[in-house]
């Protein structure tokens, strides 16, 4: 007897960066919804969100950049950093794909355009970023910086 196929799904995280005058570089976050069902009032990459049916991961950063933060970014300056394989183990999804980018250059002003969603943007420095992180999101982002093009997560709960 064959095991069935495994249940993935595909979301994107961006980590709209910039150095600051004294060559630091930061990070822009959003702290989560209180009434999310996913990691509430938790820091989160500054866009997080599924790949629709009928996209990519670019045309996802792009529309979803532009819904939660208000920024237009071009293709081209989109970097592709890491991909992680996030275990979750319900029984409707094995696990899924976290497609990591990061982006220095856009047009406009970063504002919160999802409030149900999301009721804080703030730049970190990506040496002191908030305890309260999620964590698979700390680990993307300390993977981008090391330039670990992929990882694993959560695979240790697997049953």
């Amino acid at each position: 007897m064959t095991k069935p196929y495994a249940l993935y799904q595909s979301s994107i995280c961006l980590f709209p960066m910039r150095k600051t005058k004294t060559g630091e570089l930061e990070v822009l976050l959003q702290r989560r919804g209180k009434k999310c069902s996913f990691a509430p009032n938790m820091w989160e990459a500054g866009v997080a969100g599924h790949i629709d049916d009928g996209e990519n991961s670019i045309d996802a950063v792009l529309h979803e950049t532009e819904e939660e933060i208000g920024l237009k970014l071009n293709a081209k300056d989109l970097i592709f950093n890491t991909v992680v394989e996030k275990y979750v183990g319900d029984k409707k999804l094995t696990a899924c794909f976290i497609f990591a980018y990061t982006v220095f250059k856009w047009k406009g002003v970063e504002k919160i355009g999802e409030p149900e969603k999301c009721e804080e943007l703030k730049w970190f420095n990506v040496k002191k970023l908030p305890k309260d992180m999620i964590d698979d999101r700390k680990m993307m982002l300390k993977a981008i910086l090391a330039k670990n093009t992929h990882f694993l997560a959560n695979w240790e709960n697997r049953k």
